[in-house]
């Protein structure tokens, strides 16, 4: 159901005529989405699909029809930004990409694509969503929606905390692309070492041409994601290379790689 279960990226390309670049295909491997799944009696239940868009796409992450870029956010005070139905977006003049310098001015504009720290997404989403919610789910679970309604908090993939509870892969990688928090200054780390994921600000301009593109004109390929499907010759799958692992325990197992 992609209305429950849905993931995308996007970057820009930095070639526009693949005919002139000599480009002509786009390669990925995969590894077997189904390794533990299609043996099960219900396997056939499992699956999706997986769609590249090529071409001109809308850099309006949040609809709203305006650009966001973080360093547009103010860090004198000034009130030099407007409200809209997803949180504050900057008034001032695009000049460049990149955060301010002064004390502090790091935590006021690294605050994800809604333009709100966690303080100011309690308030702005408390009578649309937070008192919603209040009362009709146990107070553990409330207590962490509240710290972060939005759900926008980066976490590196190291930490003492992730130390601490041997988490694995999957959790620390959980909240690798979130936006808020994610190019942390030295003096807003909060570990030794550097835990940023970027170093420039989060912005609604892929191409970094300082307009919001909101044109959706692409070329659509689909590749079915589904275990009968992934056959060599078909649904644009071109390749494939079987890897065995002898594990600790001298168990051997068999894994399947597709291009």
């Amino acid at each position: 159901n992609p209305q429950r279960n849905w993931g995308g990226m996007m970057r820009k390309l930095d070639t526009n005529d693949f005919e002139q670049a000599n480009i002509e295909y786009i390669e990925f491997w995969m590894l077997d989405p189904f390794i533990y799944s299609r043996e099960e009696a219900d396997a056939a239940d499992y699956g999706g699909d997986f769609y590249i868009n090529l071409g001109e796409v809308s850099e309006d992450i949040l609809r709203d029809g305006k650009k966001f870029y973080e360093s547009g956010m103010p860090v004198d005070g000034s009130k030099s930004y407007t409200y809209t139905q997803w949180g504050k977006i900057p008034t001032q003049s695009t000049v460049t990409y990149a955060f301010a310098t002064t004390s502090g001015s790091r935590a006021l504009q690294d605050v994800g694509f809604n333009g709100l720290t966690d303080a100011e997404e309690q308030e702005f989403y408390k009578s649309a969503y937070l008192d919603q919610i209040q009362g009709k789910v146990n107070q553990a679970v409330f207590d962490s929606i509240f710290a972060d309604p939005a759900r926008d908090d980066y976490h590196y993939f190291r930490g003492s905390d992730w130390d601490e509870m041997r988490a694995p892969i999957l959790q620390r990688y959980k909240y690798i692309n979130n936006p808020q928090g994610n190019s942390p200054d030295s003096d807003s780390r909060s570990e030794s070492y550097d835990t940023s994921y970027k170093s420039t600000p989060d912005v609604e301009d892929i191409n970094q041409d300082y307009t919001l593109n909101e044109y959706e004109k692409y070329f659509q390929y689909r590749v079915s994601i589904r275990p009968e499907d992934f056959v060599v010759g078909n649904n644009h799958i071109v390749d494939k290379r079987e890897y065995s692992q002898t594990w600790r325990d001298n168990t051997k197992s068999t894994v399947t790689w597709y291009q």
